[in-house]
């Protein structure tokens, strides 16, 4: 559905939407009102400190945060309540008009298992996030992707990645691993740790740089590759792939960082923008809402519908394709713990 249709469908609730937001406003209002309390109470028990008794100091700042637990009551939160209301009820609904594949949980995030498991975002430490979607891509290759904000022991207790992280199933079936970096990463093999403590773990995967014929200039100028599987890897690494890759990085104006771990693509897309929110200061009917929105998700679903597509050449070498039809999600009422499950199944 193009974005006009998409615009005049979710109209009615956008405006449902705005008449939620102009409440959520007047909550907002009723709050400073707390706050003005709040600020008087402080003024008061300075003087009194000063004029009556420092016993005083502790009445008033028990009277401040007595206000504002009251508020809290209240009032509660606007904003998240709105950010819920957008997400569920515009998200939701526009996402399914582009892929009706696709489950959105605005929630949900990728698994940290399945980020380390990527070995290109290093051990994680901590780690949160939201806006997890789910589906499978117009040519039926399965895939989830989420925003993450990583924390982890590369940069000590420094955020060190924000942004997209997405999981396809690997078009072709390989048996060795393909790992590319930008360069600007200084020894981007130390990113890479094991799974697990498991002291019965397989020995650590031994990577060697990527001679590959015919790259890009682009490409070579940006990123550097390493496998453990040389002969397979070069075959991968078509130049429709590698020029697919940076045409993306132009498109997002930043480098990927990409493995190819058994029968999964991993791709982490840094970036500074927090994708995927509300406005609340925006009328909700302005037609930007909807704009802004196709063109994040439809950016972000591309990204994997290129991938995909240039990985298609890659049977001509004679490298078997691991392809599924497409399948139309209707269900969106799962419960949480059924859809955890889901969220890390087998592709």
């Amino acid at each position: 559905m193009d974005q006009q249709k998409i615009v005049n469908e979710v109209q009615p609730a956008l405006v449902d939407l705005e008449q939620q937001r102009q409440k959520h406003l007047e909550r907002l209002e009723k709050g400073t009102i707390y706050y003005g309390i709040a600020t008087f109470l402080m003024f008061l028990t300075f003087l009194s400190t000063i004029l009556i008794a420092k016993w005083c100091l502790l009445l008033g700042i028990v009277s401040v945060i007595l206000v504002l637990v009251l508020r809290s009551f209240a009032i509660g939160d606007p904003f998240n309540d709105y950010k819920e209301e957008y997400k569920n009820n515009i998200i939701k609904r526009v996402v399914k008009m582009i892929n009706p594949t696709v489950v959105y949980r605005p929630r949900k995030v990728v698994f940290k298992f399945t980020l380390e498991k990527s070995r290109i975002l290093g051990k994680v430490n901590d780690f949160r996030g939201e806006d997890f979607f789910k589906g499978q891509t117009t040519k039926g290759y399965p895939f989830q992707f989420s925003e993450i904000h990583l924390m982890g022991e590369h940069s000590a207790s420094l955020l060190y990645f924000k942004g997209l992280f997405f999981v396809m199933k690997n078009p072709v079936e390989m048996k060795g691993q393909i790992l590319i970096f930008p360069k600007k990463i200084n020894d981007p093999l130390d990113w890479i740790a094991p799974i697990s403590s498991n002291k019965n773990q397989p020995p650590k995967i031994k990577y060697n740089p990527l001679q590959i014929a015919n790259q890009p200039l682009e490409f070579k100028q940006k990123y550097v590759a390493y496998s453990n599987n040389h002969k397979e890897a070069v075959q991968v690494l078509t130049t429709a792939f590698l020029e697919t890759i940076v045409e993306l990085s132009e498109q997002w104006k930043t480098a990927f960082r990409i493995a190819f771990i058994e029968d999964k693509i991993y791709l982490a897309l840094p970036s500074t923008v927090n994708y995927f929110e509300d406005k609340m200061y925006l009328e909700a009917t302005h037609q930007f809402i909807v704009t802004g929105l196709y063109k994040e998700l439809t950016k972000s679903l591309n990204v994997l519908e290129q991938v995909g597509t240039a990985l298609e050449a890659v049977p001509k070498l004679k490298i078997e394709l691991n392809k599924e039809k497409p399948k139309i999600t209707q269900s969106n009422n799962w419960e949480d713990s059924a859809y955890n499950h889901f969220i890390d199944d087998e592709f």
